[in-house]
C-alpha cells in the first residue's frame, strides 16, 4: 500500500465521526431556530471544540469495521469502498503488521511475486501500474487542503498588510469607545481607520483590531457609528475571532464535507444576529439609528451612493434588517445558564456516539460508504415561494402575461420582485428567468421607442415601470447591455412628464395622476442613484413632481387626490366605480412616496407627518373582493420611509396579511387569490409581484433609496 493509500483510512474515520458531529449540532440548531441566536452560537461552538478532540483522540477510539473482516485486524481501506476486491486482491492486502497469516486465504498463486533478490532490485523493471483510484482520492483532498490552506494565507496576508497600513482612530468628541469596551467588561481596542474597506471588522484573534471604512469613520455621526463600533467590539468580548479561525481552519480539513461548510455558514449567521441582539440590549431604544446605520454600511459596499449594484446578500443580511425594524425578535434573547448546559450535554451525548458508532459498525459493515446530507424540510419564506411562482408563470418568451393587456408592467413587476431579493441575470438561484426576462424587455424598447405604448389602457403605468426596471438592472449589474436601454428610457421619461409636473398612463389618459407619478419619481430616483442619465434634468423633473403632489394635497389634512385636490380620496370618472376608494388612502400612499424620493424629509414635512397619519388608520386588511394590494405595497414603502407607529402598524399588518393569505400548496403554491379590484384587473402574475415586493419592503427599497 502507497503512503498516500494509507491515510485514507484515518481520513474516513475523521470524516465519519466529524459527520456525525456536526449532523447532531444542525439538527440541534433547527430545533432551536426559533430560540436565541446566542444559545445556537454556543451549542455550535461546542460541536466545533469537538472535532479537534476527535483528531487527537485518533488511535484511543475503535477504528470502523469496514477497513477489516476480523474485529480488531485491520486491512486494506479498499474493503471500504468495493467489498468484492477484499476476495481476491494482491498481497499487499495483508494486515497491518505484514503478516501472511492475516490476509485472508487464496487458493490462486499472489499476482504479485515474491519478495526481489538483490539483483533485480538493483535493475529493477520499471513499473507501468497506475496510481489507484484511492491514491487519487486521497491526492484530492490534500489538494483541496491546500487550496483552502492558501486561501486562508494569503487572506490573512491582506488583513494584515491592510492593519499596518491603516490609520490609528482619532474619534469624535461624542463617542468613547473605552467607555463601551468598558460597559462589555473587555479591555479598551485599538481602532483603526483604512480606505481600502467598506465595512467594519475585527481583525486578529488574541490582539483584536476593529478596523473602520474611512469614509464612513467620517461621514457617519456618532449616533450612527455608536451602534457599529459596539458591534464589534461585543465580537471582541465573545472571542468570535478566535471561535471563527477554529471555523476556518476545520473547514479547511474537511473541505470535503458538506455538512461542515453548513455549520461554518450557520455559525456566521447566527453571531451576526446575537451580536445585533446584544448591540440592541445594551443601547434600548436606539434600534433606528443602528439599523440607519448598518444600511449605511450596505449602500457603501457598491462603491456609490447605494447598495443597488450590491443586490440582496441573501437571507442573512435580510434576517438582520428584519429583526432591527421588525416587531419581535426571538433570535435576540440572551443564552444564559442555557448555554452552559446545552454545551455540556451536546459534549456527553454526542462524543461518545461519535466513537461507539464505529464500534457497531464492525458488527455490521454499511452498504455504502459515506455520510448523509439530509436537506431540511423547513419551508421557504413567502418571498421565496412568491419568485418560485413567479418562475413558473414566466412564458417562453421571458415575459408575464397581464389580464389587461400590460405585459410590459406585468413583467416589469416580476422582475422588480426578483431583484429586490437579490437576484440578477448573473447571479442568483432566478438569473435564468432574469435574463429570459431582461433579453424580452430590451426587445421591447428597441422596437418601441416607447414601452407599451399603441396598446389600450392598463391597470398599471407601463413606461414607468419598465424604466425603474432597467435603471435598476444596469445599477446592480454595471452592465452596458442594460445601461444603454436605461438611458434611453430615463431620457424618454423625463420627455413625457406633463407641463403640470405628473406623469400619466400612457396617452389614452392625458391628466397626469399620483399613481404614475410615483412610479415615473422611483425610476428617476434609480437612474439618479445610479448615475444614470443627465443628474440635472432628473433633479429638475423631481423637483416639478414634487410641485405637482403639491398641487393635489390637502394642506389641512394631507389627504392627497389622483388628479386633482380634495377632501376625501379622488379618482376621476370611470376608475371612481371600479376602484372604490373607501378604505384606503392610496393617492396620500403614493403622493409620500413620492415626497421623500423628491427629498423632502419626513421629520421636517407636516404635510408627510399629516399624511402617514391617515395610513396609519387606514392598514392592510385581507377582505375579499377590496384587496387593494398596490395601495399595500406604497403605503408600506411610505410608512417604513417615515418610521415610527405608522411603520409599526404598517409593517406588522403587511406580515399577517400578506403571507397568511398566500396559496402553500398546489399547483397554484405561491401565488395569491385574485381578491380585489387591483388584482383582477392585473392577473396573476402581477399580483403575486406586487405582494413579494410588500414582503421585501424591509430590506429592498432601504437597501436602494435609504431610510430618510
Amino acid at each position: 500500500m502507497s503512503g498516500l493509500e494509507s491515510l485514507l483510512a484515518p481520513l474516513a474515520d475523521l470524516t465519519w465521526q466529524a459527520s456525525i458531529v456536526l449532523l447532531a449540532a444542525g439538527l440541534l440548531a433547527f430545533a432551536l431556530s426559533g430560540r436565541s441566536a446566542a444559545l445556537r452560537c454556543s451549542m455550535r461552538t461546542a460541536a466545533l471544540c469537538a472535532l479537534p478532540v476527535l483528531v487527537a483522540s485518533y488511535g484511543l477510539v475503535p477504528r470502523m469495521g469496514w477497513y477489516g473482516d476480523e474485529a480488531g485486524h485491520t486491512g486494506s481501506t479498499l474493503a471500504m469502498f468495493d467489498r468484492a476486491d477484499a476476495e481476491g486482491g494482491e498481497a499487499e492486502r495483508a494486515g497491518a503488521g505484514g503478516s501472511p497469516a492475516a490476509a485472508p486465504s487464496r487458493d490462486a498463486a499472489p499476482v504479485i511475486p515474491a519478495p526481489a533478490t538483490p539483483a533485480r532490485v538493483a535493475n529493477p523493471v520499471p513499473s507501468t501500474q497506475t496510481p489507484s483510484w484511492r491514491t487519487w482520492m486521497v491526492a484530492i483532498w490534500i489538494a483541496g487542503v491546500a487550496f483552502f490552506s492558501l486561501r486562508l494565507t494569503v487572506g490573512a496576508w491582506r488583513i494584515r498588510r491592510l492593519v499596518s497600513n491603516a490609520r490609528p482612530w482619532t474619534g469624535t468628541p461624542d463617542l468613547d469607545p473605552e467607555r463601551l469596551a468598558r460597559g462589555l467588561g473587555i479591555a479598551p481596542v485599538a481602532i483603526v481607520t483604512s480606505p481600502d474597506v467598506n465595512s467594519p471588522f475585527v481583525a486578529g484573534g488574541l490582539r483584536p483590531v476593529i478596523v473602520l471604512p474611512a469614509t464612513l469613520s467620517r461621514r457617519l455621526p456618532a449616533e450612527l457609528l455608536e451602534p457599529l463600533l459596539l458591534h464589534e467590539l461585543v465580537h471582541v468580548a465573545r472571542k468570535d475571532g478566535l471561535v471563527n479561525r477554529l471555523s476556518l481552519t476545520l473547514r479547511t480539513l474537511l473541505w470535503h464535507d458538506p455538512l461542515m461548510w453548513m455549520m461554518h455558514r450557520g455559525l456566521a449567521v447566527d453571531r451576526e444576529i446575537a451580536t445585533d441582539g446584544e448591540v440592541v440590549r445594551t443601547q434600548e431604544g436606539r434600534r433606528s439609528s443602528y439599523a440607519r446605520g448598518l444600511l449605511a454600511v450596505l449602500r457603501s459596499r457598491s462603491g456609490t451612493e447605494s447598495a443597488l449594484a450590491v443586490g440582496a446578500r441573501g437571507p442573512a443580511v435580510r434576517r438582520r434588517v428584519e429583526l432591527l425594524l421588525g416587531e419581535s425578535a426571538p433570535g435576540w434573547r440572551p443564552a444564559g445558564r442555557a448555554a452552559g448546559v446545552i454545551a455540556i450535554l451536546f459534549a456527553v451525548a454526542v462524543l461518545p456516539l461519535a466513537t461507539t458508532s464505529c464500534v457497531f459498525s464492525q458488527e455490521k459493515p454499511p452498504a455504502a460508504s459515506g455520510g448523509s446530507n439530509p436537506k431540511a424540510s423547513k419551508p421557504g419564506s413567502a418571498v421565496d415561494r412568491a419568485l418560485a411562482a413567479l418562475a413558473r408563470l414566466q412564458r417562453t418568451n421571458g415575459s408575464w402575461a397581464a389580464d389587461d393587456g400590460g405585459d410590459v408592467a406585468s413583467t416589469s413587476l416580476s422582475m422588480l420582485a426578483f431583484l429586490g431579493a437579490g437576484n440578477t441575470p448573473q447571479s442568483g438561484p432566478h438569473k435564468r428567468v432574469l435574463d429570459r426576462a431582461a433579453t424580452w424587455l430590451i426587445a421591447q424598447s428597441e422596437t418601441q421607442k416607447r414601452l407599451g405604448r399603441g396598446l389600450p389602457p392598463a391597470a398599471l403605468p407601463d413606461f414607468p415601470l419598465a424604466t425603474l426596471t432597467l435603471c435598476e438592472l444596469a445599477a446592480m449589474t454595471r452592465n452596458q447591455t442594460y445601461a444603454g436601454p436605461a438611458q434611453a428610457a430615463v431620457a424618454s421619461l423625463l420627455e413625457d412628464q406633463h407641463e403640470a409636473g405628473g406623469w400619466g398612463i400612457r396617452t389614452a389618459v392625458k391628466l397626469p395622476n399620483t399613481y404614475t407619478t410615483a412610479w415615473a419619481v422611483m425610476a428617476l430616483k434609480s437612474a439618479r442613484v445610479g448615475k444614470i442619465g443627465d443628474s440635472e434634468q432628473i433633479d429638475a423633473a423631481l423637483e416639478r413632481a414634487l410641485g405637482f403632489v403639491d398641487s393635489l394635497t390637502d394642506g389641512s389634512t394631507g389627504r392627497t387626490g389622483f388628479t386633482s385636490r380634495g377632501q376625501s380620496p379622488v379618482r376621476p370618472a370611470g376608475l371612481l366605480e371600479r376602484f372604490p376608494p373607501a378604505r384606503t388612502e392610496d393617492e396620500t400612499a403614493a403622493a409620500i412616496l413620492t415626497r421623500v424620493f423628491c427629498g423632502e424629509k419626513p421629520k421636517d414635512s407636516a404635510v408627510i407627518k399629516a399624511g402617514a397619519a391617515l395610513l396609519a388608520a387606514k392598514t392592510p386588511k385581507w377582505e375579499r373582493g377590496s384587496v387593494n394590494n398596490v395601495y399595500w405595497m406604497f403605503g408600506g414603502l411610505s410608512c417604513y420611509q417615515v418610521g415610527g407607529g405608522s411603520w409599526r402598524a404598517w409593517g406588522k399588518a403587511l406580515k399577517s396579511n400578506i403571507a397568511a393569505h398566500q396559496v402553500t400548496a398546489g399547483a397554484a403554491k405561491g401565488t395569491w387569490e385574485l381578491a380585489g379590484p387591483w388584482t383582477r384587473a392585473s392577473g396573476a402574475a402581477s399580483t403575486t409581484a406586487i405582494n413579494a415586493l410588500c414582503l421585501e419592503t424591509y430590506y429592498r427599497y432601504a437597501r436602494v433609496f435609504g431610510v430618510k
